[in-house]
Formats: structure tokens, sequence, C-alpha cells
């Protein structure tokens, strides 16, 4: 399950805006306040390895999983690029 999840859970897909000027949302991913939220179509497992949100490259921290649902809490001026959920 390992790749395959990886490949699944790595949409790289292209956001190219601010938390304070955002553009249309990216399929599974919307700010609400000052959290950037992701939620997955399929069931995400719980436990073992945690999951990553990333910029680009970068990874923005670690976030808050409920269920098929992950939220990040964004600091102040983060540009968010190329978003993708790693595990």
């Amino acid at each position: 399950m390992g790749t395959a999840w990886v490949a699944a859970l790595g949409l790289a897909a292209a956001l190219v805006c601010s938390v304070a000027a955002a553009a249309p949302p990216t399929p599974g991913f919307h700010v609400e306040g000052n959290e950037l939220v992701w939620t997955s179509e399929e069931a995400l497992r719980m436990g073992g390895a945690r999951y990553e949100i990333r910029s680009g490259g970068r990874r923005l921290g670690f976030q808050v999983q409920n269920g098929n649902t992950l939220r990040l809490k964004l600091p102040p001026g983060v540009t968010l690029e190329e978003l993708s959920v790693w595990a």
C-alpha cells in the first residue's frame, strides 16, 4: 500500500494564491479563516506516519486529522503554491 498510497495522496494540485487574496480553490483544498483545509475523497488511515501538507517542495507543517479531513493552521503571509498531501 506504501507507494500507491503516496501517489494517490500526492495530489500535486496547482494553486497560486495567498491566504489574503485567495484564487479559485484547488479541488480538495480550501481556506477557512486562518486554516488550510483538505478533504480526501478516499478514506484516510488513522495512526502510523503523519500526513504532511506541502506547498511546492516545502512542508507547511503537520495538521490535525478528523476522519477524511486535514486542517492546518497557516502562518501569517504564507503563499500557497502547488499544494499536495504526502503520507
